[in-house]
């Protein structure tokens, strides 16, 4: 299933990049204005995503050299269709709230300590 969501992200953003790009230029007439607002659309979509999945926005600058920004993006859909279980390491600024899951189904993966009780099971 993981595996199916991030893909589903994946074609959603990076897919509809060109086609933006090109609905802009089409509109515009100029394909440097339909190049500018996609990647400028991707690089505020990065940036609103990139914290929850223990990156920092400006992260998002990676965009600006393009292969950059869309093997970030995969790293990112890839741990969003995770969430809100994280099995990647925390930030040192994520770790005063790190809570690691203490039940076997969960070995290895930890939540943020700061959500509620009825969206995670509880730490043993």
């Amino acid at each position: 299933m993981r595996i199916f969501l991030a893909f589903l992200i994946d074609v959603v953003a990076v897919a509809g990049y060109p086609l933006l790009g090109e609905a802009i230029t089409a509109l515009t007439g100029s394909d440097l204005a339909g190049e500018l607002t996609s990647t400028l659309l991707l690089i505020l979509l990065t940036a609103w995503l990139a914290p929850k999945v223990s990156y920092r926005r400006r992260d998002a600058l990676w965009w600006i050299t393009g292969l950059g920004g869309l093997w970030l993006f995969l790293i990112l859909a890839w741990r969003l269709a995770y969430l809100p279980y994280k099995d990647w390491p925390p930030r040192d600024d994520e770790l005063p709230h790190a809570v690691y899951l203490r039940e076997p189904s969960y070995a290895g993966v930890w939540r943020d300590g700061r959500t509620t009780a009825r969206q995670l099971p509880t730490a043993s």
